[in-house]
């Protein structure tokens, strides 16, 4: 870290910033903004208290008391002191695993996932050919099945986009579970480890 801190700053002509990627392990406040404690990090990163309300705004489910865990990329120089300032951030909710989520209520259902020992990928961006896009996949049972969270009530949008990734499931057959988070979570037990019942 020393090294790449001595980098940074005016080199001749060459004002030189740096990209830090990290995991946010603490938000501190200082007298001028606040301190990021990262991860296998002994010094913390400051930030200016603009930067970092901006950050809370744009990324508020990573920012959230309630994250499980999140990531941060900053851009990075060194101050007069010789202290990393974050000049700009972007920052990702995940699971404790490092698994992203794009709310907490997936964070649930990731470990959930994991809990009954499923293999499983989150999709992450559209492909040129992709209808819909799943919050995760179950690549563990034949043929995969697609999970689904359904998190927002009462938008007409949300609702009409529900409907065409139903419809589209079941044009494909695909096996589809689907979570609102008012309801329990479904069953998630694989179907080969899961345990007959009673003989009648």
């Amino acid at each position: 870290m020393e090294a790449f801190r001595t980098r940074l700053g005016r080199h001749g002509p060459t004002e030189r910033r740096g990209l830090l990627l990290g995991q946010v392990k603490e938000v501190a406040p200082t007298p001028y903004g606040v301190a990021y404690r990262i991860a296998h990090q002994h010094t913390p990163l400051y930030a200016r208290a603009a930067l970092h309300a901006r950050a809370a705004r744009s990324y508020r489910h990573a920012f959230a008391k309630t994250a499980a865990a999140r990531i941060a990329l900053f851009v990075v120089e060194r101050s007069p002191k010789g202290h990393l300032i974050a000049v700009d951030v972007a920052a990702m909710l995940t699971t404790g695993t490092y698994i992203p989520a794009d709310s907490s209520h997936e964070v649930v259902m990731a470990a959930a996932l994991a809990g009954r020992r499923h293999a499983f990928i989150k999709p992450w961006r559209y492909d040129t050919t992709a209808t819909v896009l799943p919050d995760f996949v179950l690549t563990d049972v034949t043929p995969a099945a697609y999970v689904e969270v359904y998190s927002i009530h009462g938008r007409e949008d949300y609702e009409r986009r529900k409907a065409e990734k139903r419809a589209f499931y079941q044009r494909q057959q695909d096996r589809l579970i689907e979570w609102d988070i008012t309801q329990p979570l479904p069953d998630l037990a694989h179907p080969e480890r899961r345990r007959p019942g009673p003989k009648a």
